[in-house]
Parts: C-alpha cells; structure tokens; sequence
C-alpha cells in the first residue's frame, strides 16, 4: 500500500486529460470527476501560449479573480524541491486557493520558488496595489514557462550562462536532448564546438589535432603503400582522438577553473555579460528572461506591488496588503499575515537552514553582504534593497558602539537587514542553488565571532567610560584595541541536500487548519496511482517503495544513484507514512524524463506537470472540505487523528519522568529529579529558574504529567490503545528561528 496521494494525467493538444486518481475512501464519487477528461477555453490575455506543440491554455476558472474572492477556510502549504519539476505546483496551489487562504507557505529549491510566487499571490489576492497580482497571475506561470522562443522553451532560456561556463551548460543541454532521442552524436559534436567557442578554447582544441595532423601529412607525403595508408588512418583516428582530448580539456578546465569563479555553479541566475548572437553565455535581449531577474519579477507581479515598491520583502507579507511593510523585525509577529518559509542548506555549517529567520538564530553568527558579490547573483534593485535596510541600531550605548565598530571593521561588507527587510528574492535564490547548475550564495561572517564581541565589548566599555561621546572617534578608538577582525565565507545552497520536503515546517501539536504537502514520485514504468494512504489500517503505514531495483546482476549505477538519493531524502521519506502526515500530501507522479534538471523539457511536458499538480490541489482540497458518508470532513479526520496520535506521547513522556523518579535511578550523592523541581532560585550552578514563580509552574507541570502515567493502567485505558500506526515518538530538534 502506498502514501500520501498519487495524480497523474494525459495531455493533448487543446485537450486536458487525466487518467485514474486514488481517492480516499471517505470522499464522494462525485470528487473522483477531478481528474476526468475536460476542454479548458483559452483565457486572459497573458494565460495563452502558442507553441510548436500546438495551443495550451491555463484552465479558465484558475484565471478568474473572482474565483479567489471569498475563500472560506485557511491552510498552509509546503512544496518539495524538484529544479524544472516544479512547474507542477502552481496550479496545484491555485486548486486549493479556490477554497483556503494561504497563512503559512514552504519549500525548498524550486519548491522554494513555488512558494514565495504563492505567498506574493495570497498578499495580492484583491489585485494588490497595482490591481494586477494574485493568482491569475501565478495560473499563467505553466504557459509562460512552455512558450517557445527561437526554438527554444522559455524554461530553457531562463539559464544563461558566463563565457567560461557555457560550454559546461551546452554540454549539459545537449546530454538533455540525446536523452530525449536527439542522437548522442549530438553530444560529441556540442563538446567540440562548445569548446572551440570557449575562451581559450580554440588553441587548446587545436592542440590537441597537431598529432593527428602531422601524421596525416607524413602518411600523405610518404611513399605509396599500405604503410602510408595506415600511417593516415592512424592520423585520422589521432585527429578525432585529439580533438576530443582538446575539448575535454577545455570543460575540465571550465570545471576547475570558471565554475569555483561563478560561485561553485554553472549558471548564476543572472544575464551572461559576454554579448554574442544568442544560445549559452551570451546576454539575452530581455535581463528579465534569465532566471532570477524572472524570479523577482513574478514575484512582485503576483503581490501586486508597483515598481517604486518593490522589491517583494518578507515585511511586506507578514504586514498583509494594504499596510505598510513591517520593519526591522527578527521574527514573523503572531498576526502575521503570511509566514513564507523556505529552506537552504549551510555548508559551512552542515545544516539546514530555514529562512529567513534561522539567519538570526543564536547559534549562527551574524551575517554580513558583499554588495559586489550579490550583483552577480540578483538584480540591482535587489542589492539596493538590501544596502538600503540595515538592521536598527541597539538602544544600548555599549551595544550601539559594538555594532558600529564592527560594521566599520568588516567594510566594504555591510550588514544583513533584519528578517523582515529581507527582499523574498534572496531567500529564494539562496534555497535555489543546485549543486553545480545554479550557483551558491555566498555571506559573510566574523571569524571567532563570540570572542571577538567579548573583546569588542570589553574595548567599548572602557571608550565610552574614559568619556567616549563622538561617534565616529569612538569607533576608531573601538578598533585600535581589538586589532583586526577577519572574516569568513558563509556558502549557502540547495535546501533539498538537507530537507528536499520540510512537511513538518509549521506542524503544531494541536493544528488549527490543515498543512498540505505536495511533493514529487518518479512513477515506475506501467504502475498505476498507489492507495492514497487515507488513516486508518495498519497497512496503510508501510514504507513506499522508493527506489525499485532490478534483482542481480541488475545496474550498479541505479543502484549507486538510488543509494545517494537515499541518503539526501530519507528523512523526509519516513515521514510520508506517518498517520499525522500521509492523508494531506499529495505525491505527483513524474514521469521518467520528465522534470528535474531537464531544462529543455517540451512545452507538452511542461503542461502534463502542471496539469498532474491541478489535478492533486483540488483532489487534496476535496478529500478535506468534502463531508463523507459518515458526516466528517477530511479536515476533521484529520484533527481527530492527530490528537489520537499525539496523545500517546504525552503517555510515553509520563512514563519517562516516572521511571526518572523511581527508587535507584540515581547514583549516590547525586540529586533526583525531585531535588533538581525543589532547588532554590539562585542556587543551580546553570540555568537557574527564572523566579519562584515559573519553579512553581515547573512542579505543577511535571505533576500534571505524572497523573498521565500509564503504570497501572489497564491495557484498554492506555491511550496508545487502537492508537494510530506507525507510533510517532518525541524527539529533541532546534525550533526554527531559535
């Protein structure tokens, strides 16, 4: 049996089709019609596309602000990273913005993309400002993204990459082709004209033919015979040999050399800044084709924000349309309009990162920006932005002078805005950095920075108690007794290394509206949609088969790709079996070439997606607002699931602090957990309590907790009891944002 909820779907020219949708159990048969055949008219102006594949259109009740007037409930939604693949979310986010509004929106990588284009469409909802935002104008991003262009899809033309990589890229797309049946002679011929355009290329490539050259010329100018013939054939063959060894040295030197320039990655995102007649490494006639420039540009579309606005920052969604953008704030306030989270990975530090609040989490220095660095990466707008919003100065006279001192000791770096000042645009292309495809962000931080503050405090104190009151001296006189504070790089890059499907990015104990999770399934070749794990049986609970491999001898390079994508997801795979998860995710079948890096996927792939996500959104709006036969809704067997489910933890903890209070389970002389609950206010050597009041509260609630015990209660009393399967278990992880 399988997990979550499965879509698929055919496409036609002019024509939407899909095939079997699994459903749950409880919905209507009427709710299966989701996924049946139907005719979609072409829309608003901007909706349609004309391709070489024929005429596709965005379904025309996705393209009505009127259809996302009066949404009646509310949600939160996160999306998994996939690079092209995620052309199957917009829509997806569209079917359930019918029915929800959007108060928390995650993802990671293109899931990331998803996610801020769909919480800039919830802050636009009414129009925006410019009366154009909301999602109609996310609807149209499937058939903007399948147009085709000089031959190529606007997806494609979206990666543009500097001289010194763009041979890499064309090799890369080329592959793409051959695996699409474009002939892998292709590929041979694309690495050597690749190469030759390269800068530097052409006299390596040539380097490489001198050897077949001069023994074509010595079997030529030899004597007749068939010791001269084969002295040319072998000439020949040194030819090709040699040309191959060329351009081989040419991208191995675009690898070594040109990608740790363009920031550990292929493509920055940005226009290439060598002009040329167009195709990889040259600048495109629209800045806005190529990818961040579009990012940032749907993005403030969508919110409806004006040009003198934007850019789009995590202030503006948390303040809601209409209000002025929240300011100099480290976290999303409680009345946040929209909380967006998405999700990069540190290197530096190993661990994922959830943004933008993790960047000012207390065990992550603070981080500072290399304008010049950015411009690389993001639009101008952007980077002014970011230079125009520093985070507010402390009020306290020693804390103000520490800061100042340290933003002039690591000049010409400045100083990352607070969380809410943060334009949308950065976070997202921080989570969209593909190993080696998009390059990676680069920060800034101290090195050593907690013993740099104590060395920077303790000289502030002393400047400002020796009578200190001019800034600017005070500063100087701050960095003459600290000395040099020297700086280290902060590499950010794709979430998914570390969480590909954060589905547990606003998970609470007791959930007040539903978190929906839309994810990815490469779908093995003839199977059908799996169950969609609606809670309940105990075999709905079994892992899915993730990776199916063939029984010896089999291909061991399937084998080492299914290890390596096991050990990137696993820990978003186990939780899809979940009782607590598996019912409000959708699982998207992707077919097998479809999605993923493929960059030159067709307009007809493009569209297949997209329609594969609209058909999983309105099935997963469905399954929860539909009423079953036995007079519950989805959402509601959803809350009742997880409170059964949760409710054995509290059990477990009990159980826990009991067996942590029993006779011997201390060593002698040690203090109990009772004498820990009884320590004076001021007396542990660590951590003390707060107050007599909150020591109080403390034994009350460890009280409260052991009156849930489980010793001595009779089996069927237990609240593990007919409980949900798989058992969930408590575990110690950082709460995001600290």
């Amino acid at each position: 049996m399988g997990t979550g909820y499965r879509a698929r779907g055919t496409w036609a020219p002019g024509t939407w089709a899909s095939g079997a949708v699994g459903r749950p159990r409880s919905l209507p048969s009427g709710v299966a019609a989701v996924g049946a055949a139907c005719q979609h008219p072409r829309v608003v102006e901007g909706g349609a596309v004309d391709g070489e594949q024929g005429p596709t259109s965005v379904p025309a009740h996705l393209t009505s602000r009127r259809s996302y007037a009066a949404p009646s409930a509310t949600c939160d939604v996160v999306m998994r990273g996939g690079v092209t693949s995620g052309v199957v979310y917009p829509w997806a986010v569209c079917e359930l913005a019918l029915r929800y509004r959007l108060v928390s929106v995650g993802g990671t990588s293109a899931g990331a993309v998803a996610a801020a284009a769909a919480a800039a469409a919830e802050h636009g909802r009414d129009g925006g400002a410019t009366g154009r935002g909301g999602f109609p104008v996310l609807a149209q991003v499937p058939g903007r993204l399948a147009q085709e262009r000089g031959g190529r899809s606007r997806l494609a033309s979206l990666f543009e990459a500097p001289a010194g990589t763009a041979p890499l890229l064309a090799l890369l797309l080329a592959v793409l082709r051959a695996r699409r049946g474009g002939g892998w002679w292709r590929v041979v011929l694309t690495a050597l004209s690749s190469a030759l355009r390269a800068p530097g290329g052409g006299w390596r490539v040539l380097l490489g033919l001198v050897p077949g050259v001069l023994l074509v010329l010595a079997g030529s100018a030899g004597a007749s015979g068939v010791a001269a013939v084969v002295v040319v054939v072998l000439g020949v063959v040194a030819l090709v040999l040699g040309g191959l060894a060329g351009a081989a040295a040419v991208h191995l030197r675009a690898l070594r050399v040109e990608v740790p320039r363009a920031f550990h990655g292929v493509v920055t995102g940005m226009p290439a800044p060598t002009a040329g007649p167009g195709g990889p490494g040259t600048r495109p006639d629209d800045p806005a084709q190529t990818l961040t420039p579009w990012l940032v540009e749907v993005i403030d579309e969508a919110a409806g924000l004006p040009d003198d606005e934007g850019p789009l920052t995590f202030g503006h969604l948390w303040a809601g349309p209409g209000r002025p953008a929240a300011r100099g704030l480290a976290s999303p306030p409680p009345d946040a309009a929209v909380d967006l989270r998405v999700v990069a990975t540190s290197v530096v530090f190993g661990r994922p990162v959830s943004l933008p609040v993790d960047l000012a989490a207390p065990e992550l220095p603070t981080s500072y920006l290399d304008p010049e660095e950015l411009r690389r990466l993001l639009p101008e707008r952007v980077v002014a932005a970011l230079l125009d919003r520093p985070p507010p100065l402390p009020a306290d006279p020693t804390a103000r002078l520490v800061r100042q001192a340290l933003d002039a000791a690591v000049a010409p770096l400045a100083p990352l805005p607070a969380a809410s000042d943060l334009p949308v645009a950065l976070a997202v292309r921080m989570s969209l950095s593909y190993p080696l495809l998009l390059s990676a962000v680069p920060l800034h931080a101290l090195r050593g920075e907690a013993a740099a503050l104590v060395r920077l405090r303790a000289a502030a104190q002393e400047v400002l108690a020796t009578g200190g009151g001019r800034t600017d001296d005070d500063v100087a006189e701050v960095l003459r007794r600290v000395g040099p504070l020297p700086t280290r790089t902060l590499w950010f890059t794709d979430g998914g290394i570390t969480s590909n499907f954060p589905v547990n990015l606003f998970d609470v104990a007791a959930p007040r509206r539903p978190t929906f999770g839309v994810t990815l399934r490469r779908r093995p070749t003839g199977a059908g949609p799996l169950d969609p794990g609606d809670p309940g049986p105990q075999d709905d609970a079994r892992a899915p088969v993730v990776h199916p491999l063939a029984g010896p001898p089999g291909s061991t390079w399937r084998f080492l790709r299914a290890v390596l994508a096991t050990a990137v997801d696993w820990a978003d795979t186990v939780q899809l079996p979940l009782p607590t998860v598996r019912d409000r995710v959708a699982q998207v079948e992707v077919d097998p070439g479809d999605g993923g890096l493929d960059l030159r996927m067709p307009p007809e792939a493009v569209v297949r997606l997209a329609e594969r996500g609209r058909v999983a959104g309105a099935a997963l709006r469905e399954r929860f607002s539909t009423t079953g036969a036995d007079g519950w809704t989805g959402w509601e067997r959803h809350r009742w699931t997880r409170l059964r489910a949760t409710l054995p933890l509290l059990e477990g903890a009990a159980a826990e602090v009991t067996a942590a209070l029993a006779p011997g389970s201390t060593g002698a002389g040690e203090r109990d957990l009772r004498d820990l609950l009884r320590l004076p206010v001021d007396e542990a050597p660590l951590l003390p309590w707060a107050s007599p009041g909150q020591r109080r509260r403390a034994q009350h609630a460890v009280a409260g907790l052991l009156a849930a015990a489980p010793e001595g209660v009779p089996a069927p009393e237990r609240l593990g009891a007919g409980a949900p399967r798989p058992p969930l278990d408590l575990r110690y992880v950082p709460r995001s944002g600290g």
